[in-house]
């Protein structure tokens, strides 16, 4: 079925989450409980769901213009909210440039 290939595809990057996660949090004496992703198909929601079952933490589609006031954008606003998850890197060095 497409969800067990989609499962072997997605076991590596599960198996390397998992270890990222745990040598942050034997570096840093935290436990990591919530993770955000963010890009075109990472936000799928049957990526992050397969993703966080494995590593056991939810992962949620991160939207970096969510939370921007996009209002004044001649009527794009839903298309720059839509594109959002895919527009992290860009609105990192705005919002960078900006502080």
């Amino acid at each position: 079925t497409v969800s067990a290939k989609l499962v072997l595809l997605l076991s590596p990057l599960a198996r390397e989450l998992r270890s990222s996660i745990d040598f942050s949090e034997r570096q840093h004496d935290h436990n990591v409980c919530r993770i955000f992703a963010c890009g075109g198909s990472a936000c799928s929601p049957p990526v992050l769901k397969l993703l966080g079952e494995a590593i056991g933490i939810p992962i949620e589609c991160w939207n970096p213009v969510q939370s921007l006031d996009i209002s004044g954008l001649n009527g794009t606003a839903p298309q720059v909210q839509a594109l959002g998850p895919s527009l992290a890197a860009a609105v990192g060095v705005a919002v960078a440039r900006l502080s």
